[in-house]
């Protein structure tokens, strides 16, 4: 799998073991207006193991949710930076939803392994 990064895009290309390349997939990397509120990042992203979530706010609750709509992870998280652990999740695109006194937030996350 080959990932590339462009500011606001995500892509892959996939290449089997016999060299046989697939389709180029692009997908765009949300962030909601709400994101810039709360004052969120998420880093890395792509992630692969593990990713930091950084947060101003000492009353918040995470969600990562998989393209189906099915929360994969729930958790209090702190003021300043979370580590939460995701090796347990399947390669793929999923929405990462922070909320904090009345105020929701949502970033895209891409997991490749």
């Amino acid at each position: 799998m080959v990932w590339h990064s462009v500011v606001g895009q995500i892509s892959v290309i996939e290449r089997n073991s016999n060299g046989c390349v697939g389709s180029e997939v692009v997908k765009p990397i949300e962030r909601t207006q709400e994101a810039s509120a709360l004052n969120i990042s998420i880093f890395p992203n792509p992630a692969v193991d593990a990713i930091s979530l950084r947060i101003e706010s000492d009353n918040a609750f995470v969600q990562i949710i998989d393209v189906m709509g099915r929360v994969q992870f729930s958790e209090k998280v702190f003021e300043g930076t979370n580590r939460i652990n995701i090796d347990n999740l399947a390669y793929g695109t999923y929405k990462v939803v922070v909320m904090s006194e009345g105020n929701q937030a949502i970033e895209t996350l891409v997991i490749g392994k």
